[in-house]
């Protein structure tokens, strides 16, 4: 080889590795000035990406729907980015998926907050100092609220929420989380991320992301040992997962707590309503929004005329009751008819399997298979029984829940709260039957069916009833913390071994990031709260139908609950994705049931005392044991009942303090002013004069109004009663009485004053009636030919009717008006630009304007034109609505 050619090849070498080396230092800086900018804005508003969606890579040749065609990686990208949020992409290891990480400035969720209405906490100094100030502009006069009897130990402007408003004028008053001061929480920047949901079917998953800082200070919290199961952070547990999965920690932790109590329902309710005043969760069933899955047609709401979403409650009550006649929009009849044989099969299947364990239990206890299952002199058919009944029990439930979540689905219901509320009624009907039915045979049918074969000087049926129940009870705890705790570690050592065989493979790759580890978690979704419900209620039934036969249920259950807390914690913040955060304001369902169940308990444990045990009775007759029964049973329940009417649900600070919220935000969110009298809001002077003949020494911050119940009220009394009263020591210094010796008998004008007041009150009662009668046809009618209302036109046409009508006095006033306007819905549109009067020769305008218009219409053949914005006023360049409805631009 000659040396030029090595020369030319080591040129040619240099110059390949001077490009790749200028390549790659582009691509580092590149991904510098990435994470820059991340670290920006990190530092500015204090949290990063907050949500994450996973897309599938297909293959070229691979064929996708249609659906997955329209909403496709790029569609959703585009829409992201018309909304103003901010996405950064990878790849995962294997390069099977695309993650999208999403995040928000701070003024773009507060536009949106802003926009669907979403409720935020306000700080209570800050409101404080607003209400101290009031606005004297909108007629709301400063606030100062004082406990003077100490009926409430709760500061009057805490746990005050409402509506974010993103006006400059609320800012300061919002509640501030975080190093950087923000209005928002974690749970509320993912709630407005994930408000429309995720639905596209190209989608693999989309999650909230885990705040590591977050979580390892709930974890520290949470997981520790040294706490009692009812000492749960539950405000760090809603703040990080939402009020849903708070509720259900809090229910867990008082059920922990006084399970043992008769009356636990009661004591749950109050605290309960505490909580979810605390949370702002006390009206949330009223504003929840609607499920991305409920279908329903375009309608206006016969409420307040808003377009909405109708079903028709029939044809949800005809899908209920599985008799359903499909349209040609529904179901089609053939799959409605196999849904509802499957649904006949099943509850058949269900009553056949019942039968069987009793027939089994009968003939492994008493039948010919007795002497098979005796070990040792020691019969052991009814354990035999009993942990059969177990596994049927678990497979069964496990069965039905599938099948009931389908038929929910099927029902279209309109919220998520209305959606897990019929979900629970129709698990839980079949799921006590199969839960509870041989318990029930053993306690109360099985010594009248099959001749009494438990021994009749023990206990009667009580042994073979308490051991069926501990074998069910033991079982059922121990299964389900397997697959709580057990089955998630299981799948992941074989999910770590299978990663360590392949190898060199495994090599090559990178290893999987943070978000890529979270998609490998289970799901723990909107049923992780409803299964973590269903099996605690199924436990409570378990100790409290039954306790008389097991009375060590309650200590098993206590000792179960310990655990349970811990592990449905480490089930979330472990082996689960971030859930999408939920609102809830109760339990919904669950807390009917465990009222039901209650009930139940009573009557089960008092027969059992009365009629199974033989030995606690075995000195009464028959009639003396139904007595015994009926007495007791009702006293019970009747003490039961008496309890629920005299223990309030909320407790009086609750409800004191939600009126005041409601107060505080009418004034200084909603700006509702004090007074809405006209003449007292614009100082008509006509008023003035009129409370100075009736000798009114107004005083500064006191309403015409409020001093005239005054006068009324010295006219009532008397002098001698308003003399002894300024006498005193302690009324002279009041705001509304007069000073000692003043006069206090009203003059002739005063007194004629007061009755023109009355006469007045009457005359008004009288145009009311008589304007009620006429006024609505008249308006519709003049509507109906096009022609705007004003409120200067309604003004007029009122006195005008009570001139004719022979009613004196009427100026058709601001509030008669409104009052007017509500009590036959109707409106009176503003002007629709700041500044738009009526020029000087506005007829000679009219009469050409309207010219014009006329030749349009002969031209484009329109019969009918109407003004658009609805005002006294024609536009000089007539936009192009024209519609029968007079619709407005």
């Amino acid at each position: 080889m000659s040396g030029d050619s090595v020369a030319g090849k080591l040129k040619i070498m240099k110059t390949a590795i001077s490009r790749r080396g200028s390549s790659l230092n582009a691509t580092l800086e590149a991904k510098d000035v990435r994470l820059q900018m991340d670290e920006a804005f990190e530092r500015d508003n204090g949290y990063s990406f907050d949500y994450v969606l996973v897309f599938q890579v297909h293959d070229e040749a691979a064929e996708l729907s249609q659906e997955q065609k329209d909403m496709s990686m790029r569609t959703i990208l585009q829409h992201l980015a018309r909304g103003g949020i901010e996405t950064k992409m990878f790849y995962s290891a294997d390069r099977g998926h695309v993650f999208c990480k999403l995040r928000a400035t701070l003024e773009r969720l507060g536009k949106e907050a802003d926009r669907i209405d979403y409720k935020v906490e306000f700080d209570p100094a800050e409101i404080r100092k607003i209400a101290e100030v009031g606005y004297r502009k909108e007629n709301i006069k400063p606030i100062h609220i004082e406990d003077e009897h100490r009926v409430s130990h709760r500061d009057p402007f805490e746990n005050i929420f409402a509506k974010y408003d993103v006006e400059p004028r609320l800012q300061p008053a919002y509640r501030k989380y975080g190093s950087k001061q923000i209005p928002f929480r974690g749970v509320d920047r993912y709630e407005l991320h994930s408000r429309d949901g995720h639905q596209a079917c190209c989608l693999v998953a989309a999650f909230p992301l885990h705040e590591r800082q977050e979580l390892e200070k709930l974890r520290s919290k949470w997981f520790s040992w040294r706490f009692a199961p009812w000492s749960q952070p539950l405000v760090e547990i809603k703040d990080y997962f939402g009020e849903k999965v708070g509720l259900y920690f809090a229910w867990l932790a008082l059920l922990d707590r006084d399970m043992g109590r008769s009356f636990y329902y009661e004591y749950w309710k109050r605290y309960n309503s505490t909580l979810a005043l605390e949370w702002g969760m006390s009206t949330f069933e009223e504003e929840e929004i609607e499920r991305p899955e409920f279908q329903g047609k375009d309608s206006v709401s016969p409420v307040d005329g808003s377009r909405i979403r109708y079903f028709n409650p029939q044809a949800r009550f005809r899908r209920v009751m599985g008799s359903l006649e499909p349209c040609a929009d529904e179901m089609p009849a053939l799959l409605v008819h196999l849904r509802q044989l499957f649904i006949g099969v099943l509850i058949v299947l269900v009553i056949g399997v019942v039968a069987g364990i009793f027939i089994f239990r009968y003939a492994a206890t008493s039948g010919k298979w007795k002497d098979f299952f005796t070990v040792d002199g020691v019969q052991l058919g009814g354990a035999a029984a009993s942990t059969v009944n177990a596994v049927q029990i678990m497979v069964m439930n496990s069965i039905y829940s599938t099948v009931a979540e389908e038929l929910n689905r099927f029902e279209n219901h309109r919220t998520d709260t209305e959606y897990e509320d019929h979900l629970i009624g129709k698990t839980f009907l079949f799921q006590f039957v199969n839960s509870y039915a041989s318990l029930f045979y053993v306690a109360f049918i099985k010594t009248t069916v099959e001749g009494d074969t438990c021994r009749p000087l023990g206990h009667g049926c009580m042994d073979e009833l308490m051991m069926g129940l501990g074998i069910i009870f033991v079982l059922r705890l121990t299964s389900g913390n397997f697959f709580e705790v057990g089955l998630p570690w299981i799948k992941q050592k074989l999910k770590k071994r299978r990663a360590g065989a392949d190898g060199d493979a495994a090599k090559m790759r990178r290893e999987p990031s943070r978000i890529e580890e979270q998609l490998g978690l289970d799901v723990y979704d909107q049923k992780g709260t409803f299964d973590d419900y269903n099996e605690m209620i199924i436990q409570f039934g378990y100790v409290t139908l039954f306790v008389v036969a097991f009375p060590l249920a309650p200590v098993m259950a206590l000792f179960n609950n310990f655990f349970e807390i811990r592990i449905d914690a480490h089930k979330l913040v472990n082996a689960t994705r971030r859930p999408d955060p939920r609102g809830a304001q109760d339990i919904g369902t669950w807390g009917t049931i465990i009222d039901l169940m209650g009930s139940i308990a009573m009557v089960t444990n008092v027969a059992l005392v009365c009629f199974t045990s033989r030995r606690t009775t075995a000195h009464l007759s028959e009639h003396e044991r139904l007595w015994l029964f009926v007495g007791v049973e009702h006293a019970l329940i009747l003490l039961k009942y008496v309890l629920m009417i005299i223990v309030d649900d909320e407790p009086h600070d609750v409800t004191l303090q939600k009126q005041r919220a409601g107060f505080i935000v009418d004034k200084l969110v909603n700006l509702i002013a004090d007074d809405d009298d006209e003449e007292m809001t614009k100082g008509n002077q006509k008023a003035s004069q009129e409370r100075e003949k009736i000798g009114d020494e107004r005083t500064e911050g006191v309403s015409y109004k409020s001093k005239r119940k005054l006068i009324l009220g010295w006219r009532k009394n008397g002098a001698d009663k308003i003399a002894v009263a300024c006498a005193s020591t302690k009324t002279v210094r009041l705001q509304k009485n007069r000073k000692a010796g003043g006069a206090t008998a009203l003059s002739p004008e005063g007194e004629r004053a007061i009755l023109g007041y009355v006469w007045a009150l009457v005359f008004d009662a009288l145009m009311t009636a008589l304007t009620d009668m006429c006024m609505p046809s008249w308006i519709n009618d003049l509507r109906g030919q096009g022609v705007p209302i004003s409120t200067l036109l309604l003004r007029l046409k009122a006195c005008d009717v009570a001139k004719s009508e022979g009613v004196p006095d009427c100026c058709g006033s601001w509030t008669w008006r409104k009052l007017f306007l509500a009590r036959h819905r109707l409106s009176i549109r503003a002007r629709t630009r700041q500044g738009q009067l009526s020029p000087a020769n506005l007829d000679e305008i009219a009469v050409e304007f309207g010219r014009q218009v006329r030749e349009k219409m002969i031209e484009l053949g329109v019969d009918v034109c109407y003004n658009a914005d609805e005002t006294a006023f024609f536009e000089y360049l007539p936009t192009k609505t024209v519609d029968t409805k007079g619709s407005r631009t």
